[in-house]
């Protein structure tokens, strides 16, 4: 553990402008999240969803092929 923590110790974190000698770029703008609790759930889960999923966009890539999905997963061969 100690070899790990030296080596550990080696390694600096610094922005990638400071490494490409260039200013940084603007910072983010903030975001206004609703807080989760139990009465979101119940009231307003759907809204605080809707507001989630625009920082996790479908892409083409990450959905599953769907050859024998439902047959699968929905039946045992016999019904």
């Amino acid at each position: 553990m100690e070899n790990v923590k030296r080596i550990q110790a080696g390694y600096k974190a610094r922005p990638l402008s400071s490494h490409l000698k260039a200013p940084p770029p603007p910072a983010a703008p903030g975001n206004q999240f609703p807080r989760f609790d139990k009465e979101l759930v119940e009231a307003g889960f759907f809204e605080f969803l809707d507001f989630a999923l625009q920082f996790a966009p479908p892409t083409p890539r990450r959905l599953p092929p769907v050859n024998a999905f439902w047959s699968i997963t929905m039946y045992d061969g016999k019904t």
